[in-house]
């Protein structure tokens, strides 16, 4: 049970976890008002609505992230708690939990609930944020991150998901409001940069200095490396996972092309001339 004080009036705010939607936490909170003229006036007070935004995210499979919910200007809007519903894809982000930490909501208690259809609840998320000390901007006359709400990636490339509010409502201040949803973008994973060595060298095995050295791929993709004067060169900055063309030009010898694979750093190649 948590203790809220609202002017001259205490009342009590009961948190049941898994079981109070948003709709039923602002019910809730304008009951516990002590009279029929409070609570016209909680529930109908106007002024500039606030903005309430989730972000938008592109990122890989497998990567865990933070979707952040911010807000416009608060400050000065008596706000003290706040109830909404985020809704998911659950086959495209897992959720894994909430946070205030580092917001303007840090000194208010979150409750975070799988509320939704999927398994466990999976697909929609229901937050609840309450508190004794009203919100103010963390950059004043702007705004700043309310909330950031955990997911894990786990649909394919290529795939999406909006993030959506339902029932979005602010308590004791009562400002309106206005959502704007956010997104997830499932990225193709980026391959692993590694670095390609070794040594050019003469048939009879004497290193060669100044030698260009360079891996193609179909893609038009080109790395270059040169020699130093003991004939050992490094390619960076080689994409791994591909299999590219490597071949050495040096004054005076020729070499021939050969194809080599990529799968992680390569140390000690020999590119020996051919005259």
């Amino acid at each position: 049970m948590h203790f809220i004080l609202r002017g001259s009036t205490f009342f009590f705010l009961f948190l049941f976890a898994g079981n109070l939607s948003a709709q039923t936490f602002q019910k809730r909170m304008l009951e516990g008002v002590s009279s029929k003229h409070e609570r016209s006036a909680l529930a109908t007070e106007g002024g500039v609505p606030v903005i309430v935004t989730a972000s938008s995210d592109v990122h890989g499979t497998g990567v865990g992230y933070d979707t952040i919910i911010s807000t416009s200007s608060v400050t000065g809007r008596g706000i003290i708690s706040a109830g909404f519903d985020l809704v998911y894809d659950e086959t495209v982000v897992q959720y894994n939990g909430c946070s205030v930490a580092g917001t303007m909501a840090q000194n208010l208690t979150p409750t975070c609930n799988l509320t939704g259809p999927g398994v466990g609840g999976a697909g929609k998320v229901t937050i609840i944020l309450f508190g004794a000390i009203p919100l103010a901007d963390t950059t004043p006359g702007v705004g700043g991150e309310l909330l950031k709400i955990n997911f894990t990636v786990v649909g394919g490339t290529g795939g999406s998901t909006p993030l959506t509010f339902q029932n979005f409502e602010f308590n004791e201040g009562d400002p309106p409001n206005t959502t704007v949803p956010g997104s997830l973008v499932v990225l193709a994973p980026t391959a692993a940069q590694v670095v390609v060595s070794g040594r050019v060298v003469t048939n009879s095995g004497r290193g060669l200095a100044k030698t260009v050295v360079t891996i193609t791929d179909g893609s038009g993709f080109v790395r270059s490396g040169f020699s130093n004067s003991f004939g050992y060169f490094q390619i960076f900055d080689v994409p791994a996972g591909s299999t590219y063309f490597i071949s050495a030009r040096a004054k005076g010898y020729t070499f021939a092309s050969e194809l080599l694979p990529v799968e992680d750093q390569i140390t000690g190649l020999i590119l020996t001339a051919e005259q």
